[in-house]
Formats: structure tokens, sequence, C-alpha cells
């Protein structure tokens, strides 16, 4: 395979050229063997002078590191101080994406000029200078890509190795990015900020540690015991078992509640929430949390328990008392009325026996006194009809309204009719509560609205519309109209708006509709404009789910 090369290297002698070449010999034991010669023409004596070396050794070694070289993962070249390139290895041309034949003997300026930082070229000359090995990281606009670059220079040869590292600088990046978040996020927080690093039990705090505890010398702990002792000696049984179940079970989110040892030696309630990483084989390698200071949610929380214990007593001694009243209210309500008829019967009895002997001045006495004595029984019977609203416990069932509306038109129609008014009434709904009740509120309403017509015959409406989880009701009237100062006055018991001798009444009703309403979880509340009329509305619950129970 030599002969051509050796004939063409030879050829040159003719012009009296000394050369040098590499050719294989077959040795006497049958084997090939490199020589290295080196010839002269010895032309007067018509002579060739050459001398061989055996370079086979040195030869199969060349070969050997070539097969290396092109066999590595990193990308090979060889420059000489000219920087002129004199190898490319297979994967060089990968990285890079040049071919062989179109770098070798070519300057390394002519190939990367214009595409490499302006420091590149120095900092390989420097190393050419000192003789020492360079170490760096170029980025490659041509091919887009990040590389780590390895140079090392002998005997005029610099030898470089570099390999594509654009996926780790871009972990990097990501890493670095996430860490300055990380930094501003601790600074931002009033929490205090922990790094857990679970492969060396590291541990690293922000200045929330500072803040909140007062630890100004802790920023890194070798490992947790100095956490561990901090957590106050009835809860850290609890966290240590619980935060080793959760390592276990290679879930990510952890929160637990305990109280933290303070510089001073007192103790915060604290709310420690964080984040475990694994790695994948599912072992927990970091968890990032922090620690948010709950001492006055707490203390807010204690004071709160304290004062709703305090209420429920109170409210439990007002249910005593109410009911208490409510007796009370029902008994005197009730008893009070015999001595009431006595009295009433008495001054009947006094007037018709005493008839002819009693001046005009006496009798006129007498009508005031039963007058009195009837109002009183009046206001009796509210007040006792105003305690059973309470005490009435019956069940609540489904009403169907409608059939509520049907009576009320049966009792006034006589009254609507003299009046030559008008009671309408739209389709109503059925709905959960009190049946004996809620014919009582509509039967007020309604009795409110004829009690104070105005001059033109009454108008009466009952309508509903229904909302999200309740219907309102409006019960509206043209009558004389209340003013504004007087909408809440009017649903307090005994409170009248007008002389007895101008509308009767005793100025329950209206009381008694509020506390119904109350009684079935609604409202009441009144719109009017004097002279034009008013409109009662009130609300009722929508939600009849206990239908098929009471069915």
């Amino acid at each position: 395979d030599d002969i051509s090369l050796t004939s063409e290297k030879l050829g040159k002698l003719k012009n009296g050229a000394t050369v040098h070449f590499k050719n294989r010999i077959l040795s006497i034991e049958g084997n090939y063997k490199w020589l290295s010669w080196a010839t002269a023409p010895l032309v007067e004596e018509e002579l060739i002078y050459a001398t061989a070396k055996d370079v086979t050794d040195k030869k199969n070694l060349d070969e050997k590191l070539n097969r290396i070289l092109e066999s590595i993962s990193d990308g090979f070249l060889t420059v000489d101080k000219d920087f002129t390139i004199l190898y490319w290895n297979a994967q060089a041309e990968n990285l890079l994406n040049l071919k062989r034949e179109n770098v070798i003997g070519k300057k390394i300026q002519s190939i990367f000029e214009g595409k490499v930082p302006d420091n590149f070229f120095g900092e390989y000359v420097k190393a050419f200078k000192n003789n020492t090995p360079l170490h760096a990281e170029e980025f490659v606009p041509r091919t887009n890509t990040w590389f780590e670059v390895n140079a090392y220079p002998y005997e005029g040869i610099l030898s470089v190795f570099f390999k594509d590292v654009t996926e780790r600088k871009k972990s990097e990046e990501i890493v670095r990015i996430s860490s300055e978040r990380y930094e501003v996020l601790a600074k931002a927080t009033k929490d205090a900020i922990y790094d857990w690093n679970l492969s060396t039990n590291r541990v690293t705090w922000n200045e929330g540690i500072k803040t909140i505890f007062n630890y100004a010398d802790i920023k890194e702990t070798n490992d947790t015991r100095w956490w561990n002792e901090k957590i106050h000696p009835d809860d850290r049984t609890r966290v240590l078992e619980k935060i080793n179940k959760h390592l276990k079970s290679q879930q990510s989110n952890w929160e637990e509640e305990y109280r933290f040892r303070c510089k001073d030696g007192s103790y915060k309630y604290i709310y420690d929430r964080g984040f475990t990483i694994y790695n994948n084989e599912q072992e927990p390698i970091r968890m990032i949390g922090s620690l948010q200071d709950l001492t006055e949610t707490k203390s807010n929380e204690l004071v709160l328990k304290e004062l709703n214990e305090s209420l429920q007593k109170r409210a439990s001694q007002l249910a005593t008392s109410n009911a208490e009243l409510e007796s009370f209210a029902y008994v005197a309500s009730h008893d009070l009325q015999e001595p009431l008829r006595m009295v009433s019967s008495f001054l009947q009895l006094i007037e018709k026996r005493y008839k002819d002997k009693l001046d005009q001045k006496a009798h006129e006495y007498i009508r005031f006194a039963v007058d009195g004595a009837e109002r009183m029984k009046g206001l009796i019977l509210d007040l006792l009809e105003y305690s059973r609203v309470n005490s009435r416990k019956e069940q609540k069932e489904i009403v169907d309204l409608n059939e509520v509306a049907t009576t009320l038109e049966l009792t006034y129609k006589q009254v609507v009719q003299t009046a030559e008014g008008m009671l309408e009434i739209d389709e109503l709904p059925r709905v959960l509560g009190n049946k004996i009740q809620l014919m009582q509120l509509f039967q007020n309403l309604v009795s409110n609205a004829l009690k104070y017509k105005s001059d033109r015959p009454p108008v009466i409406k009952i309508s509903v519309e229904e909302k999200a989880g309740y219907y309102q009701f409006a019960v509206s009237d043209n009558g004389i109209g209340i003013e504004e100062r007087f909408f809440s006055k009017i649903f307090i018991i005994f409170q009248r708006l007008h002389n007895k001798n101008e509308f009767s009444g005793t100025g329950i009703g209206l009381a008694i509709c509020k506390k119904i309403v109350e009684i079935h979880a609604g409202s009441i509340w009144v719109e009017s404009t004097p002279g034009l009329g008013s409109t009662f509305y009130f609300t009722l619950s929508s939600n009849t789910n206990n239908e098929e129970q009471i069915n």
C-alpha cells in the first residue's frame, strides 16, 4: 500500500531536495514495521543517502490514541503556536457542525473570528505563553451553544477538549433565578423561611428567625437538633413523629402548629408549612417552608373563646329570664282579666241601679271607667297573644300559603266590599313554618292596611318574589302612609303613632308580626310615602327539604 507513496517521495530527490517520509517494510519475522526515513541525494556520486528509524511502537501508539480521541464524548482539537488546526476529531465535527476536511490546516481565527468573545484568543495565547492549562466556559452564537473548554499546552501544541454544557447552564440559570426569587421572598415576608437540605441535614434561615424569635446569630445550622430543641416539650414528640411520618409517606405538603421557644425563653405559637422535594428514587432531599407567628391570632382565639363562653352563659340566662317573663306575662294577663271583668260589671250595675239618682257628670265618669276597663282588657288580651308567639312549640310543617290566602279572602270579604275596596293576592308558594302563626302574620298585615285606609277605596295587594334561598313577600296598600322616621318604631310593642280616638288598637299587632317573622328566620321592614300608601316586606326561607320527613 505504501509503494506509490514511497516512489512519489523518492522522485523528489531528483530536484536535490531532502525528503522525509514513513512507510512500512516487511521484516524477517514476517511482520510489517513502520520506518521513518530521512533521505538526501549525493548528486556527484549519483547515490542516495538514507537513514531509517523504527517508529512502529510510536505509530501504533498514535493509532490507538487516534481511536481514543475519535471515540471520546468531548470535542477535541489541536493547534500549533500559529493557531493552525492540526487535529479535529469526530465529536468536534458534531458539536461545531464543521467537517474535518474544511478546517485541518486552517487558522482557527479564520473559522471563529467575530463569532466568539473578544478575549477568547487572548486567553489561549496566554496559555501558550505561560505554559499553563486553561479552563473556561464559552458561548458560541453560531450554534447557540455553551461549551466547557479545557486546554493543555505541550511542546508547542495546544490540545483543546470541549463539551456541550448548554443544558447545565440553563439549569444553573433557572436555579439562579429561583434563588433570587427566594431571596426576595425571604426578605419580603414576615415569616421565618427555612431551607432544609435533607441529604446533609443542614438548615438555612432567613432574617425572620431574628425578627420573630430574636435569634440574631443564627443563619445556618449543621443539623436539626437546634430546631428540635426549640419546640415546646409538650409538642415535641407529636411534631417529630408527624414529620417523620410525612417524609416516609412521600407527600409534598407539610403543615403543623406548635410552640417555638424564643431567645428570651418565652414561647410563640407558630404555623409550620413546608414543601418537600424528592429525587427520582422518591427519596426526600429538600424541604423549603416557613414558620408563621400565630401568637396574636391564638391570643385572639382564646379571648373569643372566653367571650363565646360568656355569651353562651348570658344567652342561657336570658333564655331562662325570657321564659320566666313570658310565663309571667301569660299568667298576669290571664289573671288580670277577672278583676277587670268585676270592675266593669259592678260599674254597669251601679249605673243600672242608681240610674235615676246620678247626675249627668256621674254617668260620664262611669262611662270613662267602663271604657278604660275595656281598653285595659284589650291590652291584656294582646299581651297574652304576644306572649303566646314564643310559647307555641308546634312542629313546623309545609304550609300552602294559597290556603292561607283563601281564608284571608273569606275573612275580610265583607269588610272589603263595604269599603268598596279590593284585595288582590298572587299565586303564593309553599313554605316550611307554623301554619297558625303564618295565618296570624298575614291577618295582622291585612287588618292593619284596612285600619289605616285613606279616603280612597282601599286597594290591598299581596305578592311574592323568589330570591336566592328565600321568598320576599310584599303586602302593599294605598292608605295614609307612614313617615320615614317612624319606620322602626312601629314594630316595637305598645308603640302607637295615632291617638286612640283616631284609630283603635293597642300597638301590638306589628310587634307580633316581627316576632313571627324572626321565629321563621326571616326579616320584616316597611317602605312608605305619607298620603300614598305603605308596603310591608318580609322574608321566609324557600328551603322545604324537610317535606318528605314531615309527610
